[in-house]
């Protein structure tokens, strides 16, 4: 079975409506508008905590920062978290996945992506 293609753009803790294509009247955003505009933009979302690498953990986990315990100068994120990651479980579903930019978080296992 061939896989579509999942491309998730993330930027740290940014609200929903600060792209042109979300109605804002004011900021001049066509490189994010672009993709959203011919994809799926999640409008009903919230960052469960301020810092950014705490926040990305959240996203890969879907735990909040209370349980995943992982933030500025922590141990890496559990293994056991990593296993269960949306790119750990994508990659095991054949997916091939990678990340590209900023990441930050550091894990004991040698890579959740492919």
């Amino acid at each position: 079975m061939k896989h579509p293609n999942i491309i998730l753009l993330l930027t740290d803790n940014q609200r929903y409506d600060l792209m042109k294509c979300a109605g804002n009247p004011t900021v001049y955003t066509p490189n994010m508008d672009n993709p959203a505009t011919r994809g799926v933009r999640f409008t009903n979302t919230f960052a469960t905590t301020l810092i950014c690498v705490a926040s990305r953990a959240g996203l890969l986990t879907g735990l909040y920062e209370r349980s995943h315990q992982f933030t500025f100068n922590t141990p890496p994120l559990r293994s056991e978290l990593t296993d269960i990651s949306y790119s750990a479980l994508l990659r095991l579903a054949g997916f091939y996945t990678g990340f590209i930019g900023k990441f930050g978080i550091e894990s004991n296992r040698k890579s959740v992506y492919s």
